[in-house]
C-alpha cells in the first residue's frame, strides 16, 4: 500500500509540471473562482428573492456610483421603505455590502451608495450643501435620498438613512439638509406669526397652535390656516424618518440648537428617530462605547442628566419648554419591546423622538463585519419603518429574526474568489512563461546559499522584524499626520498611511541590505544583481514587465466577467480588487512610483531567505509568514489587551485602515517567491504586486476632497 500511494503522489505531482497540468490547474483554480462567485451572488441575492443591481446617476455633475437592492417582482403599485447606506473614509460603498443585503433580505429597498470622489463615484465641484468634501458634507447621500425620492415603489414617508464612520457624519450633514428642528406646532406658531401677523409670549409658544388660531383668526383665516397646515403635514412626513449614526458620536446633529418660533429664539431638537451604534471596543475618533455612554454631549442628546446612557433600551426624549434640558423616559429594551407590543414605543417613533444607544461588542472597521453590529441596524429600521418582510401591523407578515444573517459567508466567498485569483495569476504566469515569446524571461534561478542556520539571513530577518513591528505600531499611533492630498497623488490620506508603512519598511530593508553588503564584501555569498537578475537585457525587462500587465489585466477582465454575470468581485473586509473608472488607470500608474521601490526591495528580502537545507515549500511558508508576522503580532498584542478591557477599552496601537496589510502582506509576498522561482528574476513579482496593490487603492479608495474632472490634466495626469 505504501508504494501506491507513493506512485500516486509522484504521478500526481508530476502531472503540474507538464503544460496540460498547467491548464487543468488553471481550469480548476477557474472553476473555484466562478462557483464561490455564483454561490455569493446567490446569497447576497437571497437566493433570487432580491434584485441587486449597479446603478449610475448624475445629480452634482458628477456621477455617483451606488448598487440598488429592491424584492423580487417590486412594481409602482408597492410602498416600501427605504435606507440610504452610507460608507465611512478610505473605502467605498463595497465594504457596507453587508447591512445592505441584510436589510434588503428583510424587503426593504436599499441604496448603497459610494460618496462622491469614492470607488467608481466621480468628483463633484459642490455637493448638496454648496461645500466640497471635508466632514461635514453630504458627499451624495442626500443626492441618494433625493434619488430615493424619484422611485414610485418607495414609500415616501418611510426613508432611513445610515452611515459608519465618516458615512456617519455624512448622513447627518443630509438629514440637516432634509430634516427640521420643528414640530408641527412649531411650524403652525410660525404661520400664524409670519402669515397671519400674529405676536406670541415665549409661553405661548408652546400653546397648541390650533387652539391659538381657532381663537384669533376669522373665519375667512381659517380655511387658509388648515390648508397651511395640511402642507406642513405633508412636508414633515416626508422627510427622513430614521438616522442611525455607525461607529462615530462626534457629529453634533442630534443635540439640541437654537431656533426660532413665533419671534422666540428657543431650544429644539431634530424631528427625526436616531441613534448611536458604538462598539465596545471602538478605537475611532469617536472612542469606546463606554465613554460615549457618559458623555455630558451624548447624555444632553438622550435627556438621561446625570445618568448614564444604558445601550439597548429605548428612550423617548421630549420636546424643551424652556432653557432647561427635559428628562426623557425610559421604553424598554430593543429585544424585549416592539411596536406591536409597545404604544410608548409606537407613539414615539410615530412622533420623531425616539432614541437609541446600541454598542456591540466589535471595533470601529469591524462594525461593517460584524452580524451583531449588522442586526442592531436591522433591529432598529425594522421598528422605525414597521417593517420585516411586510408590514409589522399585518397579521400575515411573518418577520425574518433581526439576529438571522448570512453576508459574512458570502465575504467569505468574495475572499475565497480574490486568493483564487492570485493562484490562477501564478499558474497563467507558468503557462506565458512557457510559451516562445515569453521564454526569455526565464532566466537561471540561482542556486540558495541560505541554510536553517545561517547567522546572516536570521540577524537581518530579526532586524527587519522588529523594525516592521515598529512601523505599524507607530502608522498606527500617528495616522492623522498623514492627512494631505494633492491632484498628483489625490486618494484620501488613509492610503497614506498603508504607502507610509510599506516605505519604513523597504527603507529599513535597503539599509540592512547595504549593511550587509559592506560587512561581507567580496564574501558575499548573495550578489544582488546576479541573485536576483536586477541587471538583465532590455528587451527582457520589457517583456517582463509586459507579462505582468498582461496578467493584470487577465485579472480585470475576470472581474469584470464576475461583475457581469454574478455582480460579484473579489474582496475580503477591507482588501478589494473591483471596477474603475477609466482616469484612475492613470492614477494606478502615479501611485505605482512611489509603491515600486518597496516591492521591489521587498522581493529581494522575501528571496534572500533561500534555504538549501530546507524544501521549496517549506521556505516559501516560512518567508511569507516572516513578512507577515510583524502586523499580526502587533495587531494580536494591540487588540488582544483592549478584548481584556485593559487601556481602557482601545488598542495599544489601531489598526482602523490598515486592516488590509493583514492581506496584502501574505498574497504580495506570496506571489513575489513564486515569480523568482518561475524567471529568476525579482522583477516580474515586484510589477505585478505593483500592479494589483495600486489597483487595489484605486478601484475602492477616495479622493473626495479633490476636484478632479474640470479638465483633461487634473483628470487624467493628476496636474493642476
Amino acid at each position: 500500500m505504501g508504494e501506491i500511494a507513493v506512485d500516486k503522489r509522484s504521478r500526481f505531482g508530476g502531472l503540474f509540471k507538464t503544460s496540460k497540468g498547467k491548464w487543468k490547474l488553471l481550469g480548476l483554480i477557474v472553476l473555484i473562482i466562478v462557483v464561490s462567485s455564483f454561490i455569493a451572488m446567490c446569497l447576497s441575492t437571497d437566493f433570487g428573492k432580491v434584485n441587486v443591481k449597479d446603478i449610475r446617476f448624475d445629480a452634482e455633475g458628477a456621477i455617483l456610483d451606488a448598487t440598488l437592492y429592491t424584492p423580487l417582482g417590486v412594481n409602482a403599485n408597492d410602498k416600501l421603505p427605504a435606507v440610504v447606506i452610507a460608507h465611512g473614509s478610505g473605502v467605498s460603498h463595497g465594504v457596507m455590502a453587508g447591512t445592505a443585503e441584510e436589510l434588503a433580505r428583510r424587503g426593504f429597498v436599499v441604496l448603497n451608495v459610494s460618496a462622491y470622489g469614492s470607488g467608481s463615484s466621480e468628483n463633484s465641484d459642490t455637493v448638496e450643501s454648496g461645500k466640497r468634501g471635508g466632514f461635514d458634507t453630504p458627499q451624495g447621500v442626500y443626492d441618494a435620498v433625493l434619488y430615493l425620492r424619484t422611485l414610485k415603489y418607495v414609500d415616501q414617508t418611510r426613508i432611513g438613512i445610515t452611515g459608519h464612520s465618516m458615512g456617519g457624519r455624512r448622513i447627518t450633514a443630509a438629514a440637516v439638509l432634509d430634516g427640521s428642528y420643528l414640530s408641527l406646532n412649531d411650524m403652525m406658531i410660525n404661520t400664524l406669526h409670519d402669515t397671519f401677523g400674529q405676536q406670541f409670549t415665549k409661553d405661548e409658544i408652546n400653546i397648541d397652535a390650533d387652539m391659538l388660531a381657532k381663537q384669533r383668526l376669522s373665519e375667512d383665516q381659517l380655511p387658509w390656516y388648515n390648508q397651511l397646515k395640511k402642507e406642513s403635514e405633508d412636508y414633515l412626513s416626508v422627510r427622513i424618518k430614521g438616522v442611525l449614526n455607525l461607529g462615530d458620536a462626534t457629529t453634533d446633529f442630534f443635540a439640541p440648537r437654537k431656533v426660532t418660533v413665533g419671534g422666540h429664539e428657543v431650544i429644539r431638537t431634530p424631528q427625526v428617530n436616531g441613534g448611536f451604534l458604538i462598539g465596545i471596543y471602538n478605537e475611532g475618533t469617536a472612542g469606546p462605547a463606554i465613554k460615549n455612554e457618559s458623555s455630558d454631549k451624548l447624555r444632553e442628546i438622550y435627556q438621561t442628566g446625570d445618568t448614564n446612557i444604558v445601550r439597548d433600551i429605548w428612550y423617548q426624549i421630549h420636546p424643551y419648554t424652556s432653557d432647561a434640558t427635559p428628562s426623557s423616559e425610559k421604553i424598554g429594551n430593543v429585544w424585549e419591546t416592539s411596536v406591536l407590543s409597545s404604544q410608548a414605543l409606537a407613539d414615539a417613533i410615530n412622533n420623531r423622538s425616539a432614541r437609541i444607544f446600541f454598542a456591540p461588542a466589535d471595533h470601529h472597521s469591524q462594525d461593517f463585519l460584524s452580524p451583531e453590529a449588522t442586526s442592531d441596524v436591522v433591529k432598529f429600521f425594522e421598528q422605525t419603518m414597521s417593517y420585516n418582510n411586510g408590514e409589522l401591523t399585518d397579521k400575515n407578515t411573518v418577520p425574518l429574526d433581526s439576529k438571522n444573517s448570512i453576508f459574512l459567508l458570502r465575504e467569505i466567498l468574495n475572499g475565497i474568489a480574490m486568493i483564487a485569483l492570485i493562484l490562477a495569476l501564478i499558474a497563467l504566469a507558468s503557462i506565458l512563461l512557457d510559451t516562445a515569446f515569453f521564454k526569455a524571461c526565464k532566466l537561471n534561478v540561482a542556486e540558495p546559499v541560505c541554510e536553517k542556520r545561517s547567522k546572516p539571513f536570521w540577524i537581518i530577518s530579526a532586524i527587519i522584524f522588529a523594525f516592521s513591528c515598529w512601523a505599524i505600531a507607530w502608522v498606527g499611533s500617528n495616522g492623522l499626520k498623514f492627512r494631505f492630498t494633492s491632484t498628483f497623488f489625490s486618494l484620501d490620506f488613509t492610503v497614506n498611511i498603508i504607502i507610509a508603512y510599506l516605505i519604513f519598511v523597504a527603507a529599513a530593508s535597503l539599509i540592512v541590505l547595504a549593511a550587509y553588503k559592506l560587512i561581507s564584501g567580496k564574501k558575499a555569498e548573495i550578489k544582488y544583481l546576479e541573485t536576483f537578475n536586477i541587471r538583465m537585457k532590455f528587451g527582457t525587462f520589457a517583456k517582463t514587465l509586459l507579462l505582468s500587465y498582461i496578467l493584470f489585466l487577465a485579472a480585470y477582465i475576470s472581474m469584470s466577467i464576475l461583475k457581469f454575470m454574478f455582480n460579484e468581485d473579489y474582496r475580503f473586509w477591507m482588501a478589494v480588487m473591483t471596477k474603475m473608472n477609466p482616469q484612475n488607470f492613470m492614477l494606478m500608474l502615479r501611485y505605482g512610483l512611489v509603491i515600486f521601490p518597496t516591492f521591489l526591495l521587498s522581493g529581494i528580502i522575501i528571496n534572500f531567505g533561500r534555504m538549501k537545507d530546507m524544501s521549496e515549500g517549506k521556505n516559501t511558508a516560512l518567508n511569507v509568514i516572516l513578512a507577515c508576522l510583524p502586523v499580526y503580532l502587533v495587531a494580536i498584542v494591540s487588540y488582544g489587551v483592549m478584548y481584556l478591557g485593559a487601556n481602557n477599552y482601545t488598542p495599544l496601537y489601531a489598526f482602523v485602515t490598515t486592516w488590509t496589510l493583514l492581506i496584502t502582506i501574505p498574497l504580495t509576498a506570496y506571489i513575489s517567491r513564486k515569480m523568482y522561482k518561475f524567471t529568476g528574476s525579482i522583477w516580474l513579482g515586484t510589477f505585478l504586486n505593483t500592479f494589483l496593490v495600486t489597483w487595489m487603492f484605486c478601484s475602492s479608495l477616495s479622493s473626495s476632497e479633490l476636484y478632479l474632472i474640470g479638465n483633461f490634466f487634473t483628470k487624467w495626469l493628476g496636474i493642476g
